[in-house]
């Protein structure tokens, strides 16, 4: 959160300066009132960074807001806002009345809202989602280069019509699963080995190849485009041509692991 604090300090400083001229212009100015409001906003905004943190990223994952995640982040700001309204009143009133015996002088319903506005709490919130998206995490790059020399390099035995064959790992497409047999799909051909997915994804040793759905894995330095439906699961083009479906369950993972090492 260190990264993040700066600017939510600054979002904080903003709507206190709005809440000083909305109290201005009532008339009535209490700096204890404001600051009361300042440190309830902060133990309000800190207290939820981690679950909106871990919310933000279940939602859209790493790579860019869908609709559907945009409408229901947009929901989520708009809740936790009215709820860092009632909180901070809270605050302010409970302050006022252990450390003074009093009301704020000019507290009321009106004057406390307006002056912790929702949209400058809209404003802390859109603050975090953007460092939350922007600091997204990629794997290392040594690591992306170690995984593109082992499906130059590494090979599997695969058996067909009686007879083991080589099979390179970057000639590998994708690997689908029918009950209780997986498919491993080639350019060349199609070995049926009777394996679980997971247990064949563990075999391989290389983070290149990722589930994509339950029932599909995929050699992701095939894919060439990824293409999201408005619900977040979408289609993978890969080079062969075929177009394998996705699910949103595994779309944060498998984009992490959709690039090229740098050269």
């Amino acid at each position: 959160m260190k990264r993040e604090l700066p600017l939510l300090l600054l979002i904080l400083g903003v709507h206190l300066g709005l809440g000083y001229l909305y109290q201005l212009s009532n008339g009535i100015i209490c700096f204890t009132e404001l600051s009361f409001l300042a440190v309830g906003g902060i133990l309000f905004w800190g207290a939820l960074y981690q679950p909106l943190k871990r919310l933000t990223t279940k939602m859209i994952g790493k790579d860019a807001l869908t609709n559907r995640s945009l409408l229901g982040l947009s929901g989520i700001g708009l809740l936790t806002s009215i709820l860092n309204l009632f909180f901070c009143q809270l605050f302010l009133i409970t302050c006022f009345g252990f450390l003074f015996n009093c009301e704020s002088p000019s507290f009321n319903t009106l004057t406390a809202s307006l002056t912790n506005n929702v949209a400058g709490n809209l404003l802390c919130y859109a603050a975090l989602i953007t460092t939350f998206v922007q600091n997204r995490e990629w794997p290392p790059l040594e690591v992306a280069s170690q995984d593109f020399a082992i499906l130059e390099s590494r090979y599997i035995l695969l058996q067909h019509q009686n007879a083991s064959v080589k099979v390179l790992l970057r000639d590998i497409s994708h690997v689908t699963v029918s009950h209780n047999a997986i498919t491993v799909h080639t350019k060349e051909r199609r070995y049926v080995k009777y394996q679980s997915l997971k247990a064949f994804q563990e075999e391989l040793k290389c983070s290149k190849f990722q589930r994509v759905h339950r029932s599909t894995l995929v050699n992701m330095a095939q894919v060439l485009e990824v293409r999201p439906n408005a619900n977040g699961d979408g289609t993978l083009l890969l080079n062969n041509g075929e177009k394998i479906r996705f699910s949103r369950a595994y779309k944060a993972s498998m984009l992490a692991h959709f690039q090229e090492p740098s050269t």
